[in-house]
């Protein structure tokens, strides 16, 4: 049914009833209105009476269109005056939503992040940040807006940290929290706020205290016989892993992934690709022992398949536990609390580097490419297990200097 349109006996503004609605004891009206710019005809209709629109709104709507178009400021139809209102609708709730986001606090933020990291952390690793979040950050920092840390709040809570007693008992009743300690509590603090979207976040500029964490402790021959002979007592898979980072330099997690296609049997050579230098894949090579291993390890495997799976066929994710009761039962950390003296899993891949070092037959070059380190400078931390072979460098220079010129020139001839 076509409508009837009525003037209003305004310019440009006209209506029409609504069949049978009625609003306020009179027949709802639905207004329109209609201008001419630039030799182009306009008409837009806004709404009805029911909803808000008069006779006076459709004027003075008519006359703002008409004047923004010509002036190029503002909204020149009801459909952009809705954009523009849903725009300031949409900036006011976004910045409701700073301002709660500011107020957010770092415990809470804290709660929301582990949430988060169910999915992307390791049960160990969470278990770790959770108790760090207990001790420290929720008890000092927990109750203060992340948005409004500082680096200031940072430094005070560094000095607040470094003056606490390990949770875990101690002799020392001095003992303070260690730089490793504080370090790892910046660390999670600043996952925390990187978590809040925090931008340039304060724990970016505090700087952890020095320590030296570089594992000094490295097996004698002594120690490896009866290790390795109490874990093939208790567990062939224990003592082959350990072998493996033992003889070729590997980390744990390096033995885990390590699948039967990385295994060149021709060549000898075992492709290490998930190592810790994601970016780059290294090649180290099999000891007549790791040879055997890796042979019945895989005999029956198709080349995608894990060499050391877990029994549910997945990548192991810690190391065997039966090593740590052989180094606990054999005493080798004994008296020891100094954590780069302690013998670990990954003891076996530095006395692999300290041996080769010892040896003088592996220059640092070498070594460097068999670990896969990616700065020479971590390699260099081996250089004083060779002094031996350095001093030669002054005993060969000796020899230079006070060689006569003749029989030098001799040498050169030659």
């Amino acid at each position: 049914m076509a409508v009837q349109w009525l003037n209003s006996g305004h310019k440009g503004v006209r209506f029409y009833y609504h069949p049978t609605r009625k609003y306020k004891g009179q027949r709802d009206r639905y207004f329109a209105i209609r201008y001419q710019l630039q030799g182009k005809r306009i008409e837009e209709g806004l709404g009805w009476l029911s909803e808000g629109w008069t006779e006076n709104d459709a004027v003075l709507a008519r006359a703002e269109h008409i004047k923004n178009a010509k002036t190029g400021e503002g909204p020149t139809s009801l459909q952009e005056r809705r954009e523009e209102a849903r725009e300031r609708k949409a900036e006011k709730q976004r910045l409701l939503a700073l301002e709660e986001e500011k107020k957010t606090t770092v415990s809470e933020y804290g709660k929301s992040y582990r949430e988060w990291s169910k999915m992307h952390l390791s049960d160990r690793i969470r278990k770790v940040e959770k108790q760090t979040c207990t001790d420290y950050i929720d008890k000092y920092l927990g109750d203060r807006p992340a948005h409004s840390l500082s680096e200031i709040d940072i430094q005070r809570f560094r000095k607040k940290i470094s003056e606490l007693s390990p949770r875990t008992r101690t002799k020392d009743e001095n003992a303070k929290l260690s730089p490793r300690t504080i370090e790892s509590i910046l660390l999670v603090l600043g996952k925390i706020l990187k978590y809040a979207g925090v931008k340039d976040r304060p724990t970016s500029k505090v700087r952890a205290p020095k320590y030296d964490n570089r594992v000094q402790r490295y097996f004698t021959k002594e120690e490896v016989e009866k290790l390795f002979a109490k874990l093939k007592e208790k567990s062939q898979v224990a003592h082959n892993q350990a072998l493996l980072a033992l003889e070729c330099g590997l980390r744990a997690k390096e033995v885990f992934s390590l699948r039967k296609m990385h295994c060149d049997f021709n060549s000898g050579a075992i492709k290490i690709v998930d190592s810790k230098n994601k970016s780059k894949s290294r090649m180290v090579y099999m000891t007549p022992g790791v040879r055997e291993i890796l042979l019945r390890q895989t005999e029956k495997k198709k080349p995608h398949e894990l060499v050391f799976p877990t029994k549910e066929g997945a990548q192991q994710k810690y190391v065997n536990a039966v090593y740590y009761r052989v180094i606990a039962e054999l005493e080798l950390n004994k008296g020891i609390k100094d954590r780069r003296f302690r013998a670990g899993f990954h003891t076996l891949r530095h006395t692999f580097a300290s041996w080769l070092i010892m040896s003088g037959r592996v220059s640092l070059y070498d070594l460097q490419k068999l670990l896969g380190h990616e700065d020479i400078r971590t390699t260099e931390r081996y250089a004083h297990l060779a002094p031996d072979r350095l001093k030669e460098s002054a005993t060969v220079m000796d020899e230079l200097r006070n060689q006569p010129p003749e029989e030098s020139a001799e040498k050169e001839a030659v």
